[in-house]
């Protein structure tokens, strides 16, 4: 169980980094970081 857990933190907290560096590169800076989930 602890594992699954843990598995499944580990990839939301990759997904939410990997929408977070697209976010960084796209160069809108001004626009405010949408909630994790959410498409831009």
């Amino acid at each position: 169980m602890t594992r699954s857990v843990v598995d499944f933190v580990v990839d939301k907290t990759r997904q939410t980094l990997d929408d977070f560096m697209v976010w960084e590169t796209s160069g809108v800076a001004s626009v405010p970081p949408t909630l994790p989930g959410e498409s831009l």
